[in-house]
């Protein structure tokens, strides 16, 4: 007998809720080597805007326009 949607959906959710929160508990406290998830998430994020930031001044370093006085207004 097939079953309405309500029916699928009051076993569907709990359980994706529950599989969820598992795995955000996992990703909080669970250590691998000497970091978690979110360590190796913040490191890397870290990294990115540092080394987007670096180009970004050596790009302004590099640009001509930026070293040449205001045009004179007239």
């Amino acid at each position: 007998m097939p079953r309405s949607f309500p029916q699928i959906a009051a076993r569907v959710v709990p359980v994706s809720f529950a599989l969820g929160a598992f795995m955000e508990w996992f990703m909080l406290n669970v250590q691998i080597g000497h970091e978690t998830f979110y360590d190796t998430a913040v490191r890397l994020e870290a990294k990115r805007r540092f080394e987007q930031q670096q180009e970004e001044q050596q790009k302004a370093s590099n640009d001509p326009s930026s070293d040449s006085p205001p045009p004179a207004a007239s």
